[in-house]
């Protein structure tokens, strides 16, 4: 494990898509298959399950999850028509909201609400409650919401489209990652067994072969997918280039 935690400065010349689907494709389970702009901003697609990400920054004043948040709203109103689109299956999708920061980022009340919602009961509480907060208890708040998001909440409140919203809150989870998502990100990175000599250079030459796949799709408008193993392949490759190379110094 390379002990050097520095991150590479060429990492912020990488979309969050890209870095964040790089990060998920590190990982021991080679048959995973990780897209961009496909399912979802990131997905994450094993034999029997799917998670569904989007992908939020937060730059300076903005953040996705306060209570009425138009960002917060919008992305359970795009997961409710995925599932009615038959996009997505609320039976084996988690869907998740990565939220990534350069400060601290504190959820509200709604928001942790769905997030600590795990059966039909918490749901129908935490639903109410946010109804409740944003309408009114009599609904006389509900011309007072900006038209940002009125739409969103006449969807996700109407009691006809409730099944599919419980599925979604149940399965809703929200990850903060403030001011140290890239720094964690090349921790993950480097807790791989590779040579700790080396991690800077593969780390920046992953993300560029990440890059160079998902610009090959996404430029003609096409979702790109990229399967752990190709990913754990490549990086393989790559080290034993590096070993080769020393080894030929070291004989010269």
């Amino acid at each position: 494990m390379a002990g050097n935690t520095h991150v590479p400065d060429k990492l912020h010349g990488y979309t969050l898509q890209v870095r964040h689907m790089m990060c998920e494709l590190i990982s021991l389970d080679l048959e995973k298959i990780v897209s961009v702009e496909a399912l979802e901003d990131v997905a994450v697609e094993s034999e029997d399950s799917v998670v569904a990400e989007q992908i939020k920054s937060v730059q300076s004043g903005n953040n996705p999850i306060t209570d009425r948040s138009e960002v917060f709203w919008k992305s359970l109103y795009n997961w409710y028509q995925y599932i009615k689109n038959g996009d997505l299956s609320p039976d084996n999708t988690t869907f998740r909201l990565v939220v990534i920061s350069n400060r601290n980022v504190t959820a509200g009340v709604i928001a942790e609400s769905f997030h600590a919602a795990h059966t039909d009961e918490d749901v129908k509480v935490a639903l109410k409650t946010a109804q409740d907060t944003l309408w009114g208890a009599k609904n006389e708040l509900k011309t007072q919401v900006p038209s940002g998001y009125s739409s969103y909440l006449d969807i996700l409140f109407n009691n006809g489209n409730a099944a599919i919203v419980t599925q979604i809150v149940k399965a809703m989870q929200i990850e903060i990652h403030p001011s140290n998502y890239d720094e964690n990100f090349y921790k993950k990175f480097c807790s791989q067994p590779i040579p700790p000599e080396y991690a800077e250079e593969l780390f920046t030459y992953m993300l560029g072969w990440v890059y160079e796949r998902v610009n090959d799709k996404t430029k003609h408008g096409l979702p790109a997918y990229i399967q752990c193993k190709d990913f754990r392949d490549a990086l393989q490759s790559q080290i034993r280039r590096y070993n080769q190379n020393g080894i030929l110094a070291s004989v010269a």
